[in-house]
């Protein structure tokens, strides 16, 4: 997988705090993403897939990790190192809304 990507021009990052999932920064020349490989069904899918759900059905909840994310994007420098950086000064807010995703699928 790893040396397909590479060959589509994507950069690996390895799991940028999160073991589990593997991320990859996109070519150059084309519009800027993160592409994230995560084996199905284990647990960093399930929290990627519970997280975007939550956020779905609370738009509160998605202008305050928005508003997080957009300071911490103009707080730290777009290379791995402050990347990793805001991916750790996001963590108390993901890990809360994680939390309450959970609760949420156990309540339906």
């Amino acid at each position: 997988m790893n040396r397909r990507l590479a060959t589509a021009g994507y950069r690996h990052e390895g799991d940028l705090g999160i073991p589990g999932r593997e991320a990859f920064q996109a070519p150059i020349g084309i519009r800027p993403h993160h592409l994230y490989v995560v084996v199905a069904r284990l647990k960093p899918h399930l929290n990627h897939v519970l997280l975007r759900d939550y956020l779905r059905r609370h738009p509160d909840q998605v202008e305050r990790y928005s508003q997080l994310k957009k300071g911490l994007a103009r707080q730290f420098t777009a290379d791995r190192a402050g990347r990793a950086a805001y991916s750790e000064a996001k963590r108390t807010l993901v890990e809360e809304l994680l939390d309450r995703a959970y609760a949420d699928q156990g309540a339906a």
